[in-house]
């Protein structure tokens, strides 16, 4: 078996059959499709079965327990000697397999792909992974670091370190599971590969900081930040620090405006930003782009009223 790939399923039934209707027909001999219905109160599972009449593709039923339950469940069952995942509100091109399983032949440790994102009425894609080729680990902390890196569904990882290394998705942590999930293989692995093209299409839906999840995004950024450390220090990589700086600064930046949507007074929102480690001397830093310049300045004045008002104008257009 070539290729397994996991689609965790909760309460998709309106979504998951435009999706199988593209993805089923182009299973093969080489490829394995594993449903995980994580509990669903509506007919997605029973959507899912009427599909299991293929041969490569298994369903499986279980209590409800997150997305990382569901993906854990699904890379326990895989015998696929790579790893894709895709989410079930999203889509994937015709030849989605196909590339794959040419990607695959290349025989490394994780490929990273462009992806398509919807923008207002159609699809753009994008333009990070700049060729196709052998990557290095300098060209991939570089994609980390600018936070270009963090999903897992534009990936195809080898199963055997995950095996190996006992990587999985932290059960605990519901937002940002993919990007520690990442940055644990980037750990183990050694070999990688870029493919510039895209057969992956992300629903961007209302994935701002918002919905009252401040705190676990501020969470699950200490925890990216610390393996950051880790991984640079392992391979003795020079860190861009001006990038590294745009991270956070843009995490800041994103953190001010959700809390003051969701009516945090000004102190409480400089409270918090200051009790991150980084805070503090980001306020210091210089910035070559305007874009950055500008949102220092309103975090230095604690204009947060405007940067909330960026960010509600940033999630309709």
């Amino acid at each position: 078996m070539k290729l397994s790939i996991i689609i965790p399923i909760y309460n998709q039934e309106n979504n998951i059959v435009r999706l199988l209707d593209i993805l089923v027909p182009q299973l093969s001999d080489d490829t394995e499709l594993i449903l995980v219905d994580d509990g669903s109160t509506d007919s997605s599972l029973s959507v899912c079965k009427k599909y299991e009449l293929s041969k490569s593709v298994i369903v499986i039923n279980k209590p409800n327990g997150g997305v990382s339950s569901a993906r854990n469940t699904g890379l326990k069952s895989a015998q696929g000697e790579y790893i894709a995942f895709i989410d079930s509100d999203d889509l994937v091109a015709e030849n989605y397999i196909g590339v794959l399983l040419s990607l695959c032949e290349k025989e490394v440790d994780l490929i990273q792909m462009n992806y398509f994102y919807n923008a207002k009425k159609s699809y753009k894609k994008t333009d990070f992974v700049k060729y196709t080729g052998s990557a290095s680990i300098n060209d991939i902390f570089d994609l980390l670091i600018n936070n270009n890196i963090n999903a897992v569904w534009n990936k195809v990882f080898r199963n055997s370190i995950i095996k190996e290394n006992h990587i999985a998705f932290l059960e605990d942590i519901t937002i940002g599971e993919d990007q520690l999930f990442v940055i644990d293989f980037i750990m183990a692995s050694d070999k990688y590969y870029f493919c510039e093209d895209a057969v992956y299409y992300y629903y961007l839906g209302n994935n701002g900081l918002t919905k009252q999840h401040v705190d676990k995004v501020l969470s699950t950024d200490r925890i990216a930040r610390k393996k950051i450390a880790e991984l640079s220090d392992k391979h003795k990589l020079e860190c861009n620090q001006e990038q590294y700086n745009i991270r956070n600064l843009n995490m800041a930046f994103g953190v001010a405006g959700d809390l003051f949507i969701q009516g945090k007074s000004i102190e409480a929102i400089h409270n918090t930003l200051i009790a991150e480690d980084f805070y503090a001397d980001l306020l210091s830093k210089k910035f070559r782009p305007l874009k950055s310049k500008v949102k220092l300045i309103l975090l230095n004045l604690r204009m947060y009223s405007l940067i909330g008002l960026i960010i509600r104008i940033k999630s309709v257009i």
